[in-house]
């Protein structure tokens, strides 16, 4: 499933009391892993930078967050930067950084207070 900031997410019907999606109790140490690849590439589809492609990606978290709190995930894990992005042009791993760390710093707050640890 490709996910960018204009994708809505939807699981299927809302999880019973006390379970999630599947039937797996809340608890039961759900962990879901989605590796954020292709934003880039979607942005330079859309006619856009891949800049812009990386910053859909990032608008795109709050709406997988979402998702996955609602739907009793106790574990998300978002693979965001491997070590092959290392070998991108500097420019780019430096607006990589710097989107990374201004996602985090904007949303830190707001992650606290939902009780969502980084």
């Amino acid at each position: 499933m490709n996910v960018n900031a204009n994708t809505k997410i939807e699981a299927g019907p809302e999880p019973g009391p006390g379970a999630a999606p599947g039937g797996a109790p809340l608890g039961a140490g759900l962990h879901v892993g989605i590796i954020m690849d292709g934003n880039g590439r979607w942005g330079r589809r859309e006619g856009c930078s891949r800049s812009a492609g990386h910053r859909a990606g990032a608008r795109a978290v709050d709406a997988v967050v979402r998702a996955a709190v609602r739907h009793g995930v106790d574990v998300l894990t978002l693979f965001a930067f491997s070590s092959d992005n290392w070998n991108r042009p500097a420019h780019e791993v430096r607006a990589l950084m710097r989107l990374l760390t201004g996602y985090l710093r904007a949303r830190a707050h707001q992650a606290r207070e939902a009780g969502v640890r980084v």
